[in-house]
């Protein structure tokens, strides 16, 4: 039987929708027992106590990509030239267990990641990581004693993985003898978490092949290009004194998710199709309970009532829309779900999709206790000049349908306006609280509503 691996001081940080953060937060808590989830903008962090754990991560609804974190080191608003030592200094500090978050990264793939058709062999020699050997066998992931190499695992977003393995000291010297574009060779080593709100997060990265005669070092592994973002703490408002591009030339990181969660539930995308994550916020905001009818006037292509059904399968979810494509597509994205026959999802999910106009429900008086739709903001759909009267008329239409006193509404838009007109003509509703999310790059409100005692 394998040793288990050590996991211990190393951190998840999950990218979350912005302004969901405090959801995601009490995800964690009620998926870990308990456990405390440190909030910051667009995203939470909590500790991993066992790598049997990740099961639990993925399954997570409310998060968008996972990356562990070895260590998080303050204070990096400082001179560029300091800063970018220090890092280097990084790539061979002995007190940060390297190996460690690689055994934990090939756990993750190899148990997590069916498909690696994705997967991009840097060089001919070096191991992939599906060829990697494992996390058991120690010798294999510490540095060989001739040539103090360090094995370095980069994943990307787009769900490819490239393996580099950065040369010592004395490989770059003797390989620069040899051609002159070596001397400006960098040593990469891995991303640093950054606490006090700032953070260096990477992005893709892929290979650069040029027509140029190959140099000696590109002749044993192909040139990496990769991008850094620097993310600046809201809260802090400090800058970092170096760019993103120079931050590239340092250091790199370590990614466990190799394409984003939030994909996983749609198979047929409209123009504005909602983010499932997302969804699952909304659903959340609206205190979904056993037993409860949970209403979707404006569906489009379902994302709400799919996200719903999996992760709220006590209750009953109702989907509509008023356009013949949004309720096929729905229907069909459903199917689908139907289709996998995975262990688990149920065989069937307790979601039906009507078509119907949100001003002239087909439903009886007060029979709907959860209401969460995604609002046209006359953007991509509808028109601005429309919403001013659809607001007022399905805000009354919802009342009607839905239980007074106890019936939760939440209503996401970008027309705030037009929204705050229409809930002050509305005796039926009583805003509780506004939570602002950022959609598309739109900054766009989540209203929270309950349903007030006058009947209709």
């Amino acid at each position: 039987m394998a040793d288990p691996i050590d996991v211990a001081g190393l951190l998840i940080r999950a990218s979350v929708p912005t302004g969901l953060e405090q959801e995601a937060a009490e995800e964690v808590r009620e998926v870990f027992g308990g456990r405390e989830a440190r909030s910051q903008r667009g995203r939470v962090c909590f500790e991993l106590r066992e790598v049997e754990e990740l099961d639990k991560v993925v399954r997570m609804r409310s998060i968008d990509h996972c990356q562990l974190v070895l260590r998080e080191l303050p204070h990096f608003c400082q001179e560029e030239s300091t800063v970018l030592e220090r890092l280097e200094t990084l790539a061979f500090d002995s007190s940060i267990s390297w190996d460690k978050a690689l055994c934990v990264w090939h756990y993750y793939h190899q148990h997590f990641c069916v498909s690696d058709k994705s997967t991009a062999t840097v060089t001919s020699s070096d191991p992939t990581p599906c060829d990697m050997p494992s996390c058991t066998d120690e010798d294999s992931l510490l540095p060989s004693p001739e040539h103090e190499a360090h094995t370095r695992i980069l994943a990307q977003d787009e769900g490819e993985t490239l393996a580099i393995k950065t040369p010592s000291k004395a490989e770059v010297e003797t390989l620069a003898t040899k051609s002159p574009s070596l001397e400006q060779a960098e040593v990469k080593t891995l991303a640093i978490e950054q606490a006090e709100g700032e953070t260096l997060a990477i992005k893709p990265p892929s290979l650069k092949q040029t027509d140029t005669t190959p140099t000696v070092l590109e002749s044993q592994e192909k040139e990496i290009s990769f991008r850094v973002t620097c993310t600046r703490g809201a809260s802090e408002g400090k800058k970092h004194s170096f760019t993103s591009m120079d931050a590239a030339k340092h250091f790199s990181g370590i990614g466990l998710s190799k394409e984003s969660f939030f994909k996983r539930n749609i198979v047929h995308f409209g123009p504005t199709t909602l983010r499932s994550t997302i969804c699952h916020g909304l659903l959340r905001l609206a205190g979904v309970r056993a037993g409860d009818v949970v209403l979707d006037p404006m569906c489009g292509v379902g994302s709400l009532t799919v996200e719903g059904a999996l992760a709220w399968p006590c209750a009953y979810h109702v989907a509509g829309d008023n356009h013949h494509l949004a309720c096929q597509r729905t229907r069909d994205n459903l199917n689908a779900l139907y289709a996998e026959h995975r262990e688990d999802q149920p065989s069937h999910l307790p979601a039906d999709i009507l078509r119907w106009d949100v001003r002239s429900l087909p439903l009886r008086n007060a029979c709907a206790d959860v209401i969460v739709t995604d609002l046209p903001f006359g953007k991509r759909s509808g028109a601005k000049f429309d919403n001013w009267s659809l607001y007022t008329k399905a805000l009354t239409e919802l009342g009607r349908v839905s239980r007074p006193v106890t019936a939760r509404c939440v209503l996401l838009t970008n027309h705030n306006k037009a929204l705050s007109a229409a809930l002050q003509k509305s005796k039926y509703w009583q805003r509780l609280k506004t939570v602002w999310l950022n959609v598309g790059g739109l900054r766009a409100g989540a209203y929270i509503l309950r349903r007030s005692k006058v009947t209709f």
